[in-house]
């Protein structure tokens, strides 16, 4: 029986919605309610159901639940029941029940695996990468209306303009990564949720100051980094909406 393949590519730093022929993974599932669009995959920690993660930033030891999340008629987030999820990881690196608690066990060292489960006849997955965990850096990627971002890239520097890692925000717009204790700067991609430069300048707001995307005019971290405990960032980070007029210029950017 023909099945749509709808995948959320993570790892590879897209993280897009593809439906294409073919299937494979778990069983179970059921029926999908007609009146629910934009499916796909989000994690959530155990520890705070709130806190959405990316599921190409894991950390050794976290302990996920994998949930088909949908928007109703009036637009809301809602979780929509599935069963028999599977992965391709071995047990050294992943494991996952039926109802979807993903144990990140070991690093993935640069494999793709993934993780997947059949919902009303299609079969969700999406791309998972576990790291070990050094240094926890949280953060939200919102719009000036207090709606978060999603698919927003993250890019971590040292303070040369080396870059030392990068994730995407979640559904909600918010954003977990490990970084090591170099990190000092930051930009961000809007590339993927605006990608003709429509609605957005390549510029954005944080801490007070104004930052372009690229490595031109990086932003300083403005934090303490904590191998102990999870920091937040110092502020939202807000990206310049055009229909508000040209932003004022950069007047955070550090050199060199």
């Amino acid at each position: 029986m023909n099945q749509k393949l709808k995948q959320f590519s993570i790892v590879a730093a897209v993280a897009m919605l593809a439906g294409c022929g073919g299937g494979g993974g778990g069983g179970g599932g059921g029926t999908t309610p007609p009146n629910y669009t934009a499916y796909q995959v989000t994690l959530v920690t155990t520890s705070n159901t709130s806190q959405m993660v990316d599921a190409g930033t894991l950390f050794v030891g976290d302990s996920i639940q994998l949930e088909i999340t949908a928007r109703d008629s009036h637009g809301n987030l809602v979780v929509v029941p599935a069963s028999g999820w599977a992965t391709t990881a071995p047990p050294s690196v992943a494991t996952v029940t039926s109802n979807g608690l993903l144990t990140a066990v070991g690093p993935s060292a640069g494999s793709a695996y993934t993780v997947s489960v059949h919902v009303g006849g299609s079969i969700y997955q999406v791309n998972i990468n576990i790291v070990a965990k050094q240094n926890v850096v949280t953060g939200l990627v919102r719009n000036t209306s207090n709606t978060g971002i999603q698919y927003v890239g993250i890019q971590f520097y040292d303070a040369t303009k080396h870059l030392l890692v990068q994730t995407k925000t979640t559904r909600d717009g918010r954003f977990r990564v490990s970084v090591p204790s170099t990190a000092a700067r930051f930009t961000i991609d809007m590339s993927i949720p605006d990608p003709s430069s429509a609605y957005y300048y390549t510029q954005f707001n944080y801490n007070s100051d104004e930052f372009l995307e690229g490595t031109v005019c990086l932003a300083p971290l403005g934090i303490t980094l904590s191998s102990a405990n999870p920091v937040q960032m110092a502020s939202d980070v807000i990206p310049d909406l055009k229909t508000f007029g040209p932003p004022p210029p950069p007047t955070g950017c550090v050199g060199p």
